[in-house]
Formats: structure tokens, C-alpha cells, sequence
């Protein structure tokens, strides 16, 4: 049963982060730490069977240096320092010119490959799913607080991520990147928002028909009829 599994992989995934946690309070090197974390939650917790170690990557004359993949080279997975977020730029996470964010490295290496799509970040605090996404201005992710999640025990906040985040989501290695399942959701996401938008001028004036009415019949409203009346 899908329940069972997922309660599972909440004790499997509580572990990690006691681990991860004992880990930080005795000093350990922060990298390291995330690593093993990471490598522990996702393969156990989150299913990814094929995570694997991985040399940094030279797309563009331009290294990546990126931790872990899996199915294949389908899923980037980017480490940051334990705690240190996910946004704050880093010399080891950089091409040797210029320092990198944990996310700022997931996001160039989705947009330069055309063999991803999807990718995660974390810090062992925080985890992102990213997208290839080309804006600047519109951000294409989708964040978790794993901190909170198991120092609060939010046991519903972890089955959404597991439903969102197990390497099911990320499609198979032989398949294209567009063929996974958070492609689908996504494309149908931008359908029914499409939909909705179309539907806004509708309900915008069904709205002031409503709120018109009600304030012209409310008989404690004269004054206004009043008004209205006289133009």
C-alpha cells in the first residue's frame, strides 16, 4: 500500500536527519555532511535506486561540479554546505571565474543541458525541485522546509513531498525528458491556469452584480437608494 510505503520512508528519512543533525552539533565538515544526507534520504526515503556519484560536468567550456545524478544523467543533484541555503554564492560550487549559488548552479546546468529538465538542490535544511527555465524573473521551483518538517513531525508535509520528489516523478532513463510525470502536472497546471484566466471577466462581474444588489436592497441603505435615484 502507497500509505505503508510512505510511512516507511518517514522513519527512514527521520533517521537521516537525526543523523544529519548529530553530525552538525559535533562539528563535521559541512559538504560531507550534506552529502551523506542527502544520499541517504534520497535513496532510501525517496527511491532513487540510481543515484549516483558523480566528477564535475564540462557543458560549454564551463564546469559544473555537481555531486550526484541519477537515471543516468537525467537528475542533477546539487550539494550545499549543511545549512548554509540554498541561494548564497559559493568558490567550490563555481567554474573557476565566478562563485555559485547551490540553485543558481542547478538552474545554469538544466538550461545549458538538453538532456535534463528536472533537478534538486539542498542543503540538508532546505530542498528545491528546479526546472529548465530561462527567466530570471520567474522562478521555476518548488521548495521545501525538511528542517521543520522533522523537527515539527509534519508527517502530511513529508507525504506531499515524497508524492512529489520520488524518483518515479523524474520519468525513466531510457525516456525523453519531457515524457515524466512532473512534466505532465506541470503542462496540465499551465492548461487549467489558462482556463481559469479566461474565466476571470466572468466571475469579476458576476461578483459586482452580487455585491451591487446587496448593497442597493439592504434596507438600511436609503441614503444610497436616495442617491442613486437622483443620479
Amino acid at each position: 500500500q502507497l500509505r505503508d510505503e510512505i510511512g516507511r520512508s518517514w522513519r527512514i528519512a527521520q533517521a537521516c536527519f537525526h543523523d544529519l543533525e548529530a553530525g552538525r552539533a559535533a562539528g563535521a565538515e559541512p559538504s560531507a555532511l550534506t552529502e551523506r544526507f542527502l544520499h541517504g534520504l534520497l535513496r532510501d526515503a525517496f527511491g532513487f535506486t540510481t543515484l549516483t556519484a558523480s566528477e564535475p560536468k564540462v557543458l560549454g567550456e564551463r564546469i559544473h561540479p555537481i555531486r550526484f545524478f541519477a537515471l543516468g544523467d537525467r537528475v542533477p543533484v546539487v550539494v550545499a554546505p549543511a545549512g548554509i541555503g540554498l541561494d548564497k554564492p559559493l568558490d567550490e560550487l563555481g567554474d573557476g571565474h565566478r562563485r555559485r549559488s547551490a540553485f543558481g548552479l542547478l538552474q545554469e546546468y538544466l538550461n545549458a543541458s538538453d538532456r535534463t529538465l528536472w533537478g534538486l538542490s539542498s542543503d540538508g535544511l532546505t530542498i528545491r525541485i528546479g526546472r529548465d527555465n530561462a527567466s530570471l524573473t520567474r522562478p521555476a521551483w518548488v521548495e521545501a522546509d525538511l528542517g521543520r518538517i522533522f523537527t515539527e513531525s509534519l508527517y502530511p508535509d513529508f507525504a506531499a513531498l515524497w508524492l512529489l520528489c520520488h524518483e518515479s516523478r523524474f520519468g525513466r532513463a531510457g525516456d525523453s525528458p519531457e515524457s515524466c510525470p512532473l512534466e505532465a502536472w506541470r503542462e496540465a497546471g499551465r492548461e487549467a491556469g489558462t482556463v481559469a484566466r479566461g474565466k476571470l471577466r466572468v466571475g469579476f462581474e458576476e461578483a459586482l452584480e452580487i455585491l451591487g444588489q446587496g448593497f442597493v436592497s439592504h434596507p438600511e441603505n436609503k441614503a444610497l437608494r436616495e442617491a442613486l435615484h437622483k443620479g
